[in-house]
């Protein structure tokens, strides 16, 4: 795993977390997809996604992203998503989707 990015999957009450660190880009993508799966699968509550220690997010991520909140919708969890700095907040509304997120004022 590349040390620019950290991934922890860790229990939240009846849910899961899943706390993103630095660069969450096409390397970090295996981890993060692996974790959103072990967390939705072992649940039916929710699932936490802290971006509040992400540095950069890529296309990859953005991608992970919207396939999470189709999975959580999918598996009926509800799918929690943490803001993250202002860089990756300005990210996700220039991609579009912090609405879908649940991000927007």
């Amino acid at each position: 795993m590349d040390e620019s990015f950290k991934v922890a999957l860790e229990p939240d009450g009846e849910g899961w977390r899943i706390a993103l660190w630095g660069d969450i880009d096409v390397a970090a993508d295996e981890a993060v997809r692996a974790a959103l799966a072990r967390a939705l699968a072992r649940t039916r509550s929710h699932v936490i996604l802290a971006l509040s220690d992400a540095a950069f997010l890529d296309s990859t991520a953005i991608n992970n992203l919207v396939l999470a909140h189709k999975a959580a919708q999918a598996a009926s969890v509800r799918l929690i998503v943490q803001p993250g700095p202002p860089a990756v907040m300005r990210t996700l509304r220039i991609a579009g989707i912090d609405w879908l997120l649940g991000l927007c004022d």
